[in-house]
């Protein structure tokens, strides 16, 4: 036999495989989908920072853009660079450092300013979303920041779309597929009948 024939055989078999795999994990889907089981499947949720910087009108709400315990890895930090800058922001990994503006002895960024650069910075616009914190128009001058993390993220239980759960109050139905950031578990509470 010619290697031409063995090269066939060996395609051959590696798609006999690869079917086989995903008509078994197709099988699986459906089982799970089927199948309602005891448990309390949670949807993900996004890791989030409200600045408290002790001023009027300066606070931000930073909330990350994907849902997940690894938004809670993202940094904001303000710095004061004590001498004359524009603002500017700059992102390393998941960290967010923004250099105040400076100009006759004093800081001249306000939290709209930020909230507009950061928006306007890819890197850091990818990795959260800015607004105002609640009762703040953004107008008050920032002040310094450590480095302070995002806090608060959960991912989500991984389901197949229809599948289900149960636990003492509720029903659980995954209305799609879901990953560790999504949030398509949608419940209804039990009650006798």
């Amino acid at each position: 036999m010619g290697r031409a024939s063995l090269k066939r055989i060996a395609n051959a078999n590696l798609a006999d495989l690869a079917t086989l795999a995903t008509s078994a994990l197709t099988a699986d889907s459906a089982v799970r989908a089927n199948q309602v089981r005891e448990g309390t499947p949670v949807n993900a949720k996004a890791s989030s920072l409200t600045t408290a910087l002790g001023g009027d009108d300066n606070d931000l709400v930073y909330t990350a853009k994907v849902k997940g315990v690894d938004g809670d890895n993202i940094s904001i930090e303000y710095v004061d660079p004590a001498d004359d800058a524009e603002l500017d922001v700059s992102v390393v990994g998941q960290a967010i450092t923004v250099t105040l503006g400076y100009a006759s002895g004093a800081i001249t960024s306000t939290a709209a300013d930020i909230k507009a650069k950061i928006e306007a910075t890819p890197e850091a616009d990818a990795l959260a979303a800015v607004e105002n914190a609640a009762g703040n128009n953004g107008n008050g001058l920032v002040t310094a920041m450590d480095a302070t993390h995002l806090a608060g993220g959960q991912d989500g239980t991984v389901g197949t779309k229809n599948e289900v759960f149960h636990d003492n109050g509720y029903v659980y139905v995954c209305t799609a597929d879901n990953t560790i950031n999504d949030a398509n578990w949608k419940r209804g509470a039990l009650s006798s009948y």
